[in-house]
């Protein structure tokens, strides 16, 4: 989060924003887990994947565990800031 709520609208919509992106990480993680099978299956059976695909699929895991550790810190520096 760059810039800070600046009213009690903007608060209550960044706590609407943050509730739904927890949920859609819960979603995006069995989906993480699908892709990541299909590529060990396709891996097992020696299905040729072409370079930009593999390539992508290398940089998935790094970039959505950062997603997840920004979102997880995120909601628990706000959780933080009741206590």
């Amino acid at each position: 989060m760059e810039d800070y709520p600046k009213s009690v609208e903007e608060f209550v919509e960044h706590l609407s924003f943050l509730s739904k992106m927890t949920s859609e990480i819960t979603a995006l993680d069995k989906e993480f887990l699908i892709v990541t099978k299909l590529f060990t299956i396709a891996k097992d059976f020696s299905v040729k994947i072409e370079p930009e695909d593999l390539a992508l699929y290398q940089t998935l895991g790094p970039s959505f565990q950062g997603l997840k550790v920004r979102s997880s810190n995120v909601v628990s520096h706000l959780q933080n800031n009741f206590d």
